[in-house]
């Protein structure tokens, strides 16, 4: 990953003051299936504020349970709450905020959203923020995307 990219997603990451103890977006956001008026948002609330780092070593062909979460590349889930906002500025002023979602062990402490009633080839911003109980915030990740035109009106894309 180029060095100003890496720089921008952990500038991108550290918008909350950092907490104790989670969650967190260690796995970060992941946004697809951008359509002209819609789009799907992904994240997953971590129990680290980054994955397990270390030797990479031939696993045994059975790995337990509790070995997992200290496995290099590891980032072990956490229940908590996930609330995302979508709007048109990068200030957030006139952000449409979504009711906080739960994350739970049976859903691998994820969740994803289904945004519809978007403009095409518009610039939408994203930002999503951790919460404990209480819906104290203990991370936020920012992203964006562009709607796809209307099928019928040509403009340049670039990937």
């Amino acid at each position: 990953m180029p060095r100003t990219t890496m720089l921008m997603l952990v500038l991108l990451i550290t918008g909350v003051a950092p907490a104790a103890e989670g969650p967190f977006l260690a796995s970060g956001i992941k946004i697809g299936e951008v359509t002209s008026d819609s789009a799907i948002i992904w994240t997953r609330l971590t129990a680290a504020q980054r994955r397990v780092t270390g030797d990479a070593q031939a696993l045994p062909r059975e790995t337990a349970d509790e070995q997992i979460p200290s496995l290099e590349g590891a980032v072990p889930g956490q229940a908590g709450g996930a609330a995302l906002e979508i709007c048109t500025t990068p200030d957030f002023a006139d952000a449409k905020q979504f009711e906080t979602a739960l994350t739970r062990a049976d859903a691998d402490f994820t969740h994803q959203w289904r945004i519809d009633s978007l403009k095409p080839a518009t610039k939408y911003f994203v930002r999503i923020t951790a919460m404990r109980q209480g819906d104290v915030p203990t991370a936020r990740i920012l992203g964006s995307f562009t709607t796809a035109p209307l099928p019928e009106l040509w403009q340049d894309v670039r990937f």
